[in-house]
């Protein structure tokens, strides 16, 4: 039964994700802002999917593709939200910047691929038996540093709009709780046998779709308001 429950909250996670991430491209507007965002939601569902199947594992190689297949999301979630905050909050990042952020995920991944070589990602992984490694803590710490300045980013562009201090809690709210409940699972303060993540990820797409339907968030419109005069075929008198 326990098992049955827990499908069905992952499963709950997975189309939440697919709702918002279609809802938004029907609805938002179409720019770069949206686009990242989508990303975003579309790596939860590449994340949460193969959590379906882990109840059903019997086998290290069926173990090692699920992991295989979760960690594109797992690893891509941090700087894809990172890069959407700074998008979100207009500002640029370098070149040499942008080539770090993406090469230290993947970096991350191949060492998830490769470690039945070299044990640094997790120490031991077996069916019912799995511990971490030191390339693993480096890639929880670098994917909370990537969350934790996009929340920053997508703040101070909140605190230049003047938006209000409700419109902000629950936005932020819905990035901090799926982060809240993985270091509670990471941190074993929580031993539950399974991921608490991907059950988090349902709240935090309720709280943005609340945001986006009553707060209009990323309704944003990329044309600043004098190029829009100037592209104007007519003259406008504005009384």
């Amino acid at each position: 039964m326990f098992d049955i429950l827990l499908g069905i909250t992952y499963a709950a996670a997975v189309a939440m994700s697919l709702y918002t991430a279609v809802w938004l491209f029907l609805k938002a507007d179409k720019n770069r802002i949206t686009g990242a965002f989508i990303a975003c939601q579309l790596l939860i569902v590449v994340w949460c999917v193969p959590q379906l199947f882990l109840g059903i594992v019997r086998t290290q190689m069926g173990l090692y593709l699920a992991y295989a297949v979760s960690y594109v999301g797992i690893c891509l979630i941090g700087p894809a939200w990172l890069t959407f905050a700074l998008l979100y909050g207009r500002r640029r990042i370098p070149r040499w910047g942008a080539a770090l952020l993406w090469a230290l995920p993947l970096f991350h991944y191949a060492m998830l691929l490769t470690n039945g070589a070299h044990r640094l990602f997790y120490a031991r992984f077996a069916v019912g038996d799995v511990a971490y490694g030191p390339v693993f803590y480096l890639h929880v710490v670098f994917t909370y540093a990537c969350v934790v300045a996009g929340m920053a980013a997508v703040a101070g562009n909140f605190r230049r709009r003047k938006v209000r201090a409700l419109h902000i809690g629950l936005i932020l709210a819905s990035v901090a709780v799926p982060l809240l409940f993985n270091l509670l699972h990471i941190s074993g303060a929580v031993r539950t046998g399974f991921d608490l993540t991907p059950p988090a990820f349902s709240v935090s797409c309720l709280l943005m779709l609340l945001a986006v339907y009553r707060y209009d968030f990323l309704n944003v419109n990329p044309m600043a308001f004098r190029q829009i005069l100037a592209e104007l075929p007519e003259a406008v008198v504005v009384y």
